[in-house]
């Protein structure tokens, strides 16, 4: 996931209003079985109220689009990989994003304040 082989929760900083690029192409199976991604916004444990939009969450490469309002909050994005094997076999990998106020929104809110 983003060039991070562990299985560890793995923490992330993006900027608030943009969109971050989510990467699981290394993700591979011993069998050679064909994989299927989802990856989705996991609400709860995370401290953004709002809503985040994954884009093109059923592929290996998936975008988070950060809400310019998400400054100083977290985001759990989680990333489920199952493969077509009999059974079907699924691990997932959670993803915590941080999100930082970006220079345009620190710009903007500094010429309020003048």
């Amino acid at each position: 996931m983003n060039a991070d082989a562990t299985k560890r929760i793995l923490q992330v900083t993006a900027k608030a209003g943009e969109t971050m690029k989510l990467d699981a192409t290394s993700s591979s199976d011993p069998d050679g079985d064909k994989l299927a991604y989802h990856w989705f916004v996991y609400p709860e444990p995370g401290t953004y109220r709002g809503s985040a939009t994954m884009r093109r969450g059923d592929a290996a490469k998936a975008d988070l689009l950060v809400p310019a309002d998400a400054a100083g909050k977290t985001i759990h994005v989680i990333l489920q990989v199952t493969d077509n094997g009999t059974p079907p076999l699924t691990r997932y990998r959670r993803i915590v994003v941080s999100a930082r106020r970006s220079r345009r929104i620190r710009e903007a809110c500094s010429s309020r304040r003048s």
